[in-house]
């Protein structure tokens, strides 16, 4: 096993979009992100950073990536993905800091995302702008999600585990669990998108303002 700690982003894979590429069996430890404007400006991608490029991304530990300041955004604590076809399976993406998207933060792209653990994921709790989507944030994006655990993502004010805004979203044996917003939604939010579940466990989730599933 080899760890990566960078404090930009720990891994970058960049106008790939016709080329196998990924990564496999590795633990990703404090990358911080870097600068883009997907759609805002603000730090993205802390441990694995895909622009234009349609990675596989299995079997890693991807720990206490990402960055949550008090003024600036950020988003994919864990991973940040932009206009490609990405999958993502069977990893660990614990601890994440993002303003939105703690581990997966999805911008114009399409994500499969099989027997993953995204947990703990947190913002800043004095950043004033937009906190959504704890587990996973997607904009204008199709997300197709099995059998996933999403659980302990705090602190965001829409969709502890997952919000979709203008997006496709669906979902197969995941379970989302335990996680907690202030706002609304605390397993799921969703804005002008489809929604598709089955065989999904959705239970314990808290919302201090509207409804906490």
């Amino acid at each position: 096993v080899t760890t990566t700690t960078n404090t930009s982003t720990a891994v970058s894979f960049m106008n790939t979009y016709d080329q196998y590429c990924g990564i496999d069996g590795f633990t990703i430890y404090r990358g911080r992100g870097r600068e883009a404007q997907l759609p805002q400006l603000g730090s993205y991608g802390g441990g694995i950073f895909s622009y234009r490029a349609s990675p596989v991304i299995t079997n890693n530990i991807i720990r206490e990536c990402g960055s949550a300041g008090i003024s600036a955004f950020s988003g994919g604590g864990g991973i940040c993905c932009h206009d490609g076809n990405v999958v993502i399976e069977n990893n660990l993406i614990e601890s994440s800091l993002a303003q939105s998207g703690g581990g997966i933060y999805a911008y114009r792209a399409t994500v499969t995302a099989r027997n993953n653990r995204i947990a703990g994921s947190r913002p800043n709790a004095e950043y004033t702008g937009a906190k959504n989507g704890g587990g996973i944030y997607a904009l204008y994006s199709t997300i197709v999600l099995e059998n996933n655990v999403i659980e302990g993502n705090e602190g965001y004010r829409y969709g502890g585990g997952i919000y979709g805004y203008f997006s496709d979203i669906t979902i197969a044996a995941d379970t989302i669990s335990s996680n907690a917003v202030s706002m609304g939604g605390g397993g799921i939010c969703t804005e002008r998108s489809e929604l598709g579940a089955a065989r999904a466990v959705i239970v314990g989730n808290t919302s201090a303002g509207q409804a906490g599933g």
